[in-house]
């Protein structure tokens, strides 16, 4: 949930998946950053990784958008891009009584604030239909991608036509 994957919506070009066992954040470089999670935020959490990665000129400029690995299958399936509030929770700096991005990122000059996804609690559909080789169109509910305990549950919780994948 914590990874960190970087992509071109339009061309869907993408970056190597960055996991939350990376370890690039050191305790010194969590303690410099300018802003204050209000949430947990480690080494290997997505708005943690993306500030080292804007702190050491590692971003390239044709990624428009991030999310994790799930979030980016999301989005090939269904072409949105909204995180869970879930796995926004486990990216940092992020307000869970608010169901939103602190706000503070944004006033930011040092972190890529233009990458975060839009968040919507968990559930919410993106599409109902899927859009397969850029001709096939199949009808399937895609909702934003959950955790990956959640997901499990959620499987076996709800009717057997129903998918979770993880």
């Amino acid at each position: 949930m914590h990874g960190v994957v970087l992509w071109n919506k339009t061309t869907r070009v993408h970056s190597n998946l960055i996991t939350w066992q990376d370890e690039r954040c050191d305790e010194k470089f969590l303690n410099s950053l300018p802003v204050k999670s209000k949430s947990d935020v480690s080494s290997g959490y997505g708005c943690a990784t993306l500030y080292w990665l804007s702190f050491n000129n590692q971003l390239k400029p044709e990624f428009d958008s991030a999310g994790t690995i799930h979030d980016f299958l999301t989005f090939l399936l269904a072409g949105h891009n909204v995180m869970s509030d879930q796995n926004a929770l486990s990216w940092g700096y992020f307000d869970l009584n608010k169901n939103e991005w602190q706000n503070e990122l944004f006033n930011c000059d040092t972190f890529p604030s233009y990458l975060l996804p839009k968040t919507a609690k968990a559930g919410y559909k993106l599409s109902d239909f899927v859009t397969l080789l850029n001709s096939v169109r199949l009808e399937a509910k895609i909702f934003n991608a959950l955790g990956d305990l959640q997901s499990s549950v959620l499987s076996s919780l709800q009717q057997q036509t129903d998918c979770g994948m993880r």
